[in-house]
């Protein structure tokens, strides 16, 4: 059964996206992969800034075309029984599970919001 993450998605709405880092550590022995890690920057539209970082990631589908300097005004973020799933460009926000037509996936286990 699928729930909506509610304070990701209040959090993420209407804000900015302004830059995305990857980081990769293919060296590291870490079983649960917090060496991996997406770190998102968003803008509010008071102009103050935070970082949502996503940790033990599971999937990723990004098609950067898809987000194109644009304040985020729908976006799905998806609790399973064992990750969540973030879409910041559904097809349709209101179906509470990922399709194909859905872009700019990421699946992941563990998440930290820093303000910066």
């Amino acid at each position: 059964m699928f729930k909506q993450n509610i304070q990701l998605t209040q959090l993420i709405r209407d804000c900015l996206l302004t830059k995305m880092e990857i980081i990769f550590e293919y060296y590291l022995n870490n079983q649960d992969n917090q060496s991996d890690c997406i770190s998102l920057y968003f803008k509010r539209t008071n102009n103050s800034h935070f970082k949502v970082s996503l940790f033990s990631l599971l999937n990723i589908n990004l098609f950067i075309n898809s987000i194109s300097g644009e304040y985020i005004g729908s976006l799905k973020c998806i609790e399973t029984n064992s990750s969540i799933i973030l879409c910041l460009d559904p097809y349709d926000e209101r179906i509470l599970e990922i399709t194909s037509q859905d872009n700019m996936t990421i699946e992941f286990k563990k998440y930290i919001i820093e303000e910066i």
